[in-house]
């Protein structure tokens, strides 16, 4: 049987810093979890990436994205959650970079390839280091 190609389109998750933990005041930004087709795609990143001030990559260091000119000059960090050996460092790393992008108001846009593996596990070691906060505060 030949391999089906996966085609998939969801839409992104916006999640509210203060969701997690925190204060309006404190951390006014929010995650949104895309992704490959979505953070590639220039409208879809003109329609929801206005705010964004950073870029978390929850996939492999090596693979390369096609951000379109609206967010290819905000900060790339790579988070790979799948990465063992180097996710600690991974994470002692964008802690700061993304508590102060979400302090400053400004938008975390985390993607992986479909968006709902990699990204929400990142995500989620994030908000843990962040507020000290159980995943399960938004739900």
């Amino acid at each position: 049987m030949p391999k089906r190609k996966l085609s998939v389109r969801q839409r992104e998750t916006v999640v509210e810093a203060t969701c997690v933990g925190g204060s309006a005041d404190e951390l006014p930004g929010r995650f949104i979890l895309a992704e490959r087709s979505q953070v590639e795609d220039p409208q879809w990143v003109a329609d929801h990436c206005s705010k964004a001030g950073l870029v978390l990559q929850c996939v492999k260091a090596t693979l390369k994205f096609e951000y379109p000119a609206a967010i290819s000059q905000v900060k790339v960090l790579v988070l790979d959650p799948l990465d063992a050996p180097q996710r600690q460092a991974m994470l002692d790393a964008a802690e700061g970079p993304i508590a102060d992008a979400l302090r400053a108001g400004k938008d975390v846009v985390a993607h992986c390839g479909l968006g709902f593996y990699g990204t929400p596990i990142a995500v989620a070691a994030v908000v843990k280091r962040l507020t000290g906060a159980s995943a399960e505060v938004c739900y």
